[in-house]
C-alpha cells in the first residue's frame, strides 16, 4: 500500500508539471503488467492484504502511465506545430521584396528541425 501512495505522489507531481522529462516510460508498462498478474495470483494464495496493496499500486501506476502518455503526446504535438511536420513546408519565408521588373523576390531559409537532443541542451541552438 505504501508503494501505491508513493506512486500517487508522482501522479500529483506530474499533474503539477504537465510534462514528462528525463523518464523512460517503458518500465512502467512492465510493472503494470506484473501488477495485473499479481491481482490474479494473490487471491489464489489467500494473500488478501497483498491483493489490496496490489490494487492500490496497479491503480496508481495506470493513472501515472496514462498521464505520462497524454503529456508526452501533448508535448510532441506542440513541437510538431513549432517546427512543422515532414509534410509541411521545409522552408520558412524570411523576407519578401520587390525584384527587378516588378516581381516579388522571396528569401527562404530552412526551418529548424526538432532534435532528440533539444530537451537535453534546451530548445535554442
Amino acid at each position: 500500500m505504501i508503494g501505491g501512495f508513493i506512486i500517487a505522489a508522482n501522479c500529483f507531481k506530474l499533474k503539477k508539471d504537465k510534462q514528462v522529462a528525463g523518464v523512460f516510460i517503458f518500465p512502467t508498462y512492465w510493472y503494470v503488467a506484473w501488477g495485473l498478474f499479481n491481482l490474479y495470483y494473490y487471491p489464489s494464495l489467500n494473500q488478501w492484504y497483498s491483493f489490496w496493496g496490489g490494487v492500490v499500486v496497479v491503480s496508481c501506476n495506470l493513472v501515472w502511465l496514462s498521464m505520462a502518455v497524454y503529456y508526452q503526446r501533448k508535448t510532441r504535438a506542440k513541437e510538431t506545430n513549432k517546427y512543422g511536420s515532414w509534410g509541411e513546408g521545409y522552408y520558412q519565408k524570411t523576407e519578401a521584396q520587390l525584384g527587378e521588373g516588378g516581381g516579388v523576390c522571396i528569401t527562404l531559409r530552412p526551418r529548424k528541425a526538432a532534435s532528440w537532443l533539444d530537451p537535453i541542451r534546451g530548445s535554442s541552438r
